[in-house]
């Protein structure tokens, strides 16, 4: 009897290039079958997915991609399926503009232990570490103060290196308030950039 079984991983900030997506198609292509072996798979596929404002366009592999009209992505989705009637795998890899979107789920079908979906988790995550990007720092609307109390900040440490006792204490009582604004509207976001660009 075939057991289901899933993982879901958040996934960060990437710089996503064709490079990227062919590691994962190779990944998927020649280490998945290593790993699960399915007998006369009924599905044995690789889709991959560019979103852009006003349409979506799909393809079997990144290679196929040969021209770069394609400016406004905001999401590529790669999706392999390989399965028959009692076992099989479906990995499915989202990279969103929005990072609280990009995610990659994994959904094994197999009649035997699970070991190897925390394996093939892990690997992807590796395949994929080397196109890490920095996250970014983003405030809600709410902190249109934050420039202006960054420049308060600063003439406060004049104030504390050239005031009087009584400007030190306003000043140091005003910084501490001030960072902590500052800190409290601050929101470190995951996100992608996308460059498909075809030379």
């Amino acid at each position: 009897m075939s057991i289901r079984y899933q993982k879901k991983t958040e996934l960060g900030s990437y710089r996503v290039d064709k490079d990227l997506i062919l590691d994962i198609e190779d990944y998927c292509n020649i280490q998945i079958p290593k790993l699960i072996s399915v007998p006369a798979p009924q599905v044995d596929e690789m889709v991959i997915t560019l979103f852009s404002s006003k349409r979506q366009i799909t393809f079997n592999s990144i290679r196929d991609y040969k021209n770069g009209s394609f400016h406004d992505i905001h999401a590529i989705e790669v999706d392999y399926s390989c399965y028959n009637n009692t076992r099989g795998i479906v990995v499915s890899m989202r990279f969103d503009t929005n990072g609280a979107d990009s995610y990659m789920q994994i959904c094994l079908y197999n009649d035997r232990e699970s070991f190897v979906l925390p394996q093939i988790q892990q690997e992807l995550l590796k395949v994929i570490s080397n196109h890490k990007a920095v996250k970014r720092f983003t405030y809600t609307p709410e902190s249109a103060l934050v420039p202006f109390l960054a420049l308060a900040l600063i003439v406060c440490f004049f104030g504390i290196l050239l005031g009087g006792a009584e400007l030190k204490i306003f000043c140091i009582i005003f910084i501490i308030l001030d960072v902590t604004y500052i800190i409290g509207f601050r929101n470190i976001k995951g996100h992608c950039t996308f460059h498909l660009k075809t030379p």
